[in-house]
């Protein structure tokens, strides 16, 4: 559906997915290599490849991050 709306030139800001679409890693690394902005919920215990620390887990993510108010 992403590449449909991007092959006829829809304008969007960002894509936003549920769990059932954020585990399948051949997107979030599709919408990544284009350059696309997301929001895509995925499981605690997943990894994900960062801009400065490359392969992280997510939990470990969230507990190193700083608390805000």
């Amino acid at each position: 559906m992403v590449q449909r709306a991007v092959d006829a030139g829809v304008p969007f800001a960002r894509v936003t997915a549920d769990e059932v679409y954020g585990q399948v890693n051949h997107s979030r690394f599709w919408l990544e290599q284009r350059g696309i902005a997301h929001v895509l919920a995925i499981e605690v215990n997943d990894t994900v490849i960062t801009t400065g620390r490359g392969e992280e887990r997510v939990d470990r993510l969230t507990a190193a991050s700083p608390r805000q108010c």
